[in-house]
């Protein structure tokens, strides 16, 4: 069954079905593309067994003013004739004519214009929509896109007429110039084009650029770029994708509605502070920017942790946020000498099914696992350079940042970066890190505490009344999480968070990343006498940030973790962080690399002074020897040591005074400084030698002729 104004399909024709009679089996219908058609009659049984199709739309939705008013004029005119005269009157040629011509008789309007605004009529669906003014374009050819027309040029130069084949070149060089480099401008690509596409070659076979009007011009070619491309596409590419998805993209969702509810989901980030800290010993030593990371549940805007500190965007600051959960709020406030009031803390110790954090190397460690595999939490890390995806986190920092602004002189916001000839407020600083701490700590309780802007209730917190502080909101809520949330207390996080890793028991205790460490444990389980027969590992946990002790897990997995303290041998590190100890080892290392080549060329020095003097004594120790045997070296070994012993005290006294002489009597040696000879048998001290005939030979000499008597002592074997 065909309905008014639809649309059927003969003989490669469309038409459209103007009015039905049943009775008779009639259909009166209009070709709806032949611009001189009138209804025609066709049977409605015929009409019925035809497919349907679709008509192009020429309805249009939009109309400027004076669109608008020529179709209102074309309905006034049209309207009363359609009125006084109901189908199928004016579908009958004859009846049609004498209506027409009597109408225009009495009204304003020619037959020429009623016959052109019925037959519009007609064909566009019997609406007066269809009465729209269709501006007529001339038909373009095959061959020229642009059917000559165009703007004339300024330097009276020939329109060029765009064909198929130059909008496959301009197509070409936008995707392999224009898209590859978001650096290139539409000029730019204009010249790639010319350069590829237009160039002839003159009498001498240069080649150069047709004249102009001869080619494609640069308004041609953005015309054709803005209209084959659309906007997004355009605008990414010039910016990139990571640039249009922060900043560009539609924004027609709602954050709070990926959340199940408080507490499902906490946003993690981190930034710089814009306030630069300066030392507590010293107040005119600055020690740069802090890092600050934030933890905010995303449902609630409740700021549940926070760390501010010198470490850098790590997994080290990072744990420390982490565990800031589940820190003691009042021993915090004490600490910075803030008021502590627990309701302003609901969430303490509250840890969330997810955390959303950002791609960076902090949340990507496998350190970072420790809170999947013990907590039972999901990280959930982000596309890099998507911070629009945790849109709650990023806007809590430019609120902290905003207060701190208003009580730190030296905060300098990112903008005053890109100024010339900026102001130097980081000159100001004049607060320590405990003292920016404490600014934060209290932009916190002011950001849980206040209504937070931009909240959308739902129907339920309108009719309740709710004041939508992110405290409030985090109280509503939390009753319907009842049972789904985990909570943990400040010493299970410290063990759960803190990293892992193997350490080494050997006899000088339990080695861990060029410290050495003592337990009470390991001690009374005499864990370093094991470790002489053969050393063995343990697992352990350490705060990278200091060296002083260090959690020893029990060897067989049971028991509680014990502390292990520096040992002795590697006090000299105690106070400093596992990064600073490895620096302190490197350069240990490299100093003794170094000094290698020295050491080297200081053992070859010393062999070239000595090497010759010990060869020149062995040579004549050998020429001595030469024909007796070995054992005579070693008869008279207590004389020689005594005379030797005693030429050595002559020689090193102390007591020198001014007639001092070496001749000091030799009592081993009276017998020399009398002149007697004497005869030595074998065995005995010495051989019968002569011997000097003075009194006051010096002590050189008298060695000398104890040692002459020595080498002639005649041998005589025991019979």
């Amino acid at each position: 069954m065909a309905f008014k104004n639809a649309v059927f399909e003969l003989e490669s024709r469309k038409f459209r079905l103007l009015h039905a009679e049943a009775a008779h089996n009639v259909g009166w219908c209009i070709d709806i593309a032949d611009p001189k058609a009138w209804p025609v009659e066709f049977p409605l049984s015929q009409i019925d067994t035809r497919p349907l199709v679709e008509a192009e739309h020429v309805v249009r939705a939009s109309l400027s003013d004076t669109e608008m008013t020529m179709k209102n004029r074309a309905w006034s005119h049209l309207k009363p004739l359609l009125d006084a005269h109901q189908p199928p009157s004016l579908f009958h040629p004859s009846a049609r004519k004498s209506a027409i011509s009597a109408y225009c008789r009495e009204g304003t309007c020619t037959e020429p214009t009623i016959y052109k605004y019925l037959r519009r009529y007609w064909q566009g669906g019997q609406i007066p929509a269809a009465l729209s003014p269709r501006f007529g374009t001339p038909k373009a050819s095959s061959e020229h896109l642009t059917a000559h027309r165009g703007r004339p040029s300024d330097r009276y130069q020939g329109i060029y007429q765009v064909t198929n084949e130059d909008t496959e070149k301009m197509r070409k060089v936008i995707e392999t110039f224009l898209h590859v480099d978001r650096r290139r401008t539409m000029p730019a690509a204009h010249e790639e084009l010319l350069k590829n596409h237009y160039l002839v070659a003159d009498g001498n076979g240069e080649m150069f650029i047709r004249p102009e009007g001869e080619y494609p011009s640069l308004k041609q070619l953005r015309y054709f770029y803005q209209k084959h491309y659309d906007f997004k596409l355009r605008k990414e590419k010039k910016v990139g994708p990571r640039e249009f998805n922060l900043n560009h993209r539609a924004v027609t969702g709602l954050v709070s509605a990926t959340t199940d509810g408080v507490g499902h989901r906490y946003e993690v980030d981190s930034t710089i502070l814009e306030c630069t800290a300066v030392s507590k010993h010293d107040r005119n030593t600055i020690i740069g920017k802090p890092t600050l990371y934030c933890v905010i549940c995303r449902k609630s805007r409740l700021i549940v942790g926070f760390y501010l500190g010198m470490e850098h965007a790590s997994w080290i600051a990072a744990m420390q946020s982490i565990f800031s959960l589940a820190e003691d709020k009042r021993e915090l406030c004490a600490r910075y000498g803030v008021q502590y009031i627990p309701e302003e803390w609901p969430a303490h110790g509250v840890f969330p099914g997810e955390f959303l954090a950002d791609r960076g190397s902090d949340w990507t460690s496998t350190n970072s696992m420790a809170l999947v595999r013990e907590l039972g939490c999901t990280i959930d890390n982000l596309p890099a350079g998507r911070a629009e995806m945790k849109p709650i986190v990023e806007n809590c920092h430019k609120l902290l940042l905003a207060q701190l602004r208003k009580v730190d002189p030296s905060s300098d916001p990112d903008a005053n970066a890109r100024k010339r000839q900026k102001e130097g407020y980081r000159h100001n600083a004049s607060a320590t890190l405990e003292e920016l701490t404490k600014y934060t700590l209290e932009a916190i309780i002011l950001h849980n505490t206040v209504v937070a802007k931009g909240y959308r209730k739902s129907p339920e917190e309108l009719t309740r009344g709710l004041v939508a502080t992110p405290i409030n909101i985090w109280n509503d809520g939390i009753v319907e999480r009842s049972g789904l949330l985990a909570k943990f207390t400040e010493e299970q996080v410290r063990y759960l968070l803190l990293p892992r890793e193997k350490a080494r028991v050997s006899k000088h205790g339990i080695e861990f990343k060029h410290c050495v460490y003592i337990s009470d444990v390991a001690v009374k389980e005499k864990w370093f006498e094991r470790a002489r027969s053969e050393s063995f590992s343990v697992e352990v946990s350490y705060d990278p940030r200091l060296v002083d002790a260090i959690y020893v897990h029990p060897l067989h997995g049971r028991g509680e973790p014990q502390i292990a303290t520096i040992s002795a041998r590697t006090i000299d590190v105690c106070g400093r962080s596992f990064a600073e100890v490895a620096f302190l080892e490197k350069i240990r290392r490299e100093g003794n690399l170094n000094s290698h080549h020295d050491r080297v060329q200081k053992n070859v020095d010393y062999r070239s002074r000595n090497r010759p003097i010990a060869d020149a004594a062995l040579e004549e120790m050998k020429a001595a020897s030469k024909g007796k045997p070995r054992r005579l070296r070693r008869l008279d070994v207590a004389g020689a040591r005594e005379a030797a012993r005693t030429e050595e005290r002559a020689e090193q006294s102390l007591v020198r005074g001014s007639n001092w002489d070496r001749t000091a009597s030799i009592g081993t040696a009276a017998e020399i400084d009398r002149g007697e000879p004497q005869n030595v048998s074998a065995g005995s001290s010495a051989a019968s030698s002569p011997a000097p005939a003075r009194m006051g030979l010096s002590m050189q000499e008298r060695v000398a002729a104890l040692l002459a008597r020595q080498k002639t002592t005649t041998y005589q074997p025991n019979s």
